[in-house]
């Protein structure tokens, strides 16, 4: 994980790739990194870290998620009777609704 330059914890609401991409760009700008940094870190490639930062939506999720723990970030999934115990039984409809 990279050092962040500001310690205090911040909350955004994210509804679309193009949302996650502007997090992750905002977060690496405010660190003064470049995406090449970000990527090294990550374990991901400078291509990725621009596809993320334009919200390309079909991206995997496995890199996706080591590109927020080098950035200090994390991913929450918040919703009625949602927990770390039973989030494996959560199901989604066909139209991507729970």
């Amino acid at each position: 994980m990279l050092p962040s330059g500001n310690t205090k914890m911040g909350r955004a609401v994210l509804w679309s790739p193009e949302d996650v991409g502007r997090a992750v760009r905002a977060a690496r700008v405010a660190r003064g990194l470049r995406q090449e940094d970000l990527a090294l870190a990550s374990g991901t490639g400078r291509r990725f870290i621009g596809d993320l930062e334009r919200g390309k939506p079909s991206l995997q999720l496995a890199p996706v998620l080591s590109v927020l723990r080098a950035l200090g970030l994390r991913l929450e999934v918040v919703g009625p009777s949602v927990s770390s115990a039973d989030a494996g039984s959560v199901v989604a409809e066909p139209d991507g609704r729970p």
